[in-house]
């Protein structure tokens, strides 16, 4: 791949990462790619360069009390990306046993917000 196919796949990246937070989202967003590769805007190696590095970044598991919605996510998910840098997606659990707050996972660093933990510490 030569550098101008690299930076295509790059920002096609970028913007899949910036508008989605989980694996699956992003892969379906860069399904709708496709129809780049079909109209020739897109290369079939810059599309799959670009599922290749979705595929290869390392979820944060965000372990959560309760559910989220999307607005909750998204709000979230741009704290995490402050903390921990832009590059990666989230997958998430819901853990009604914390009471409340979170685990992150990630890297293989696991921190513990959840109101148990605090609770279990006092």
């Amino acid at each position: 791949m030569n550098i101008d196919h690299f930076i295509v796949m790059a920002n096609l990246v970028s913007q899949i990462l910036s508008t989605n937070f989980t694996k699956s989202a992003a892969l379906v967003a860069l399904s709708d790619a496709e129809d780049k590769v079909r109209s020739r805007e897109l290369s079939e190696d810059e599309y799959t360069a670009a599922k290749t590095a979705i595929n290869a970044i390392e979820p944060l598991h965000l372990e959560l009390a309760i559910e989220l919605n999307e607005k909750q996510l998204k709000e979230l998910v741009t704290k995490l990306r402050g903390d921990y840098g832009e590059n990666f997606l989230v997958e998430t659990t819901t853990s009604p046993e914390l009471i409340g707050g979170a685990r992150v996972s990630y890297k293989g660093v696991l921190k513990d917000y959840s109101v148990r933990n605090n609770i279990n510490v006092q």
